[in-house]
């Protein structure tokens, strides 16, 4: 644009882009452009990934963050931990070498995958995928494991209803650990 009277902007979600009218820059044109993925890369791949960490026998509660605090929903995980049966183990990828250390034993902590393969066979490994976040622009964590073939919990905050549907996961309404255990243990199915 040759000034900012023509400028035009963009936003991977509807959510951001509502966010961006209530804003003083809410005059310009705005465009939703959703990010996307490599499917494939991101596509269900089988693995004995579960073997590889002893987890052959247990149910797979996934969440991946580049970093775990309050706001990504860290601390719903660690409440799912006490809740949850014990055929249920929770795999948490990008956590700190602090907080691995503090994990209980059903939850298994990666600070990194090696590589987006490995990644992809953590999401297709997973019963659930669960996206607990306050702070969404879009969630492509939650597009992955949707690419992988793993149904998404999610809570009815930010960007990440929108990229759901009835057949590839749940919304949830109250955002609480509690509502994603009732989801888990209804054993609900989903179509591929």
């Amino acid at each position: 644009f040759t000034s900012l009277k023509d400028m035009h902007l963009f936003t991977p979600s509807k959510w951001l882009a509502d966010r961006v009218k209530k804003s003083f820059l809410g005059h310009y044109p705005i465009t939703v452009c959703p990010n996307g993925i490599d499917l494939e890369q991101f596509r269900p791949i089988d693995s004995d990934i579960k073997k590889e960490y002893h987890l052959e026998e247990k149910k797979i509660l996934l969440g991946v963050s580049t970093v775990w605090y309050e706001k990504k929903g860290y601390s719903q995980f660690l409440e799912l931990a006490e809740m949850l049966p014990a055929e249920w183990q929770i795999v948490l990828v990008g956590v700190s070498d602090i907080q691995k250390q503090e994990l209980p034993p059903n939850i298994t902590g990666i600070s990194r995958t090696n590589s987006i393969e490995e990644l992809a066979k953590w999401y297709t490994a997973a019963d659930y995928f669960v996206n607990p976040s306050y702070e969404e622009t879009m969630g492509l964590t939650t597009v992955e494991a949707i690419a992988c073939g793993t149904p998404a919990i999610v809570y009815n905050k930010t960007a990440l209803p929108e990229v759901l549907t009835e057949k590839s996961g749940v919304v949830i309404q109250e955002c609480n650990s509690q509502s994603i255990k009732k989801v888990i243990l209804e054993n609900r199915e989903f179509l591929p």
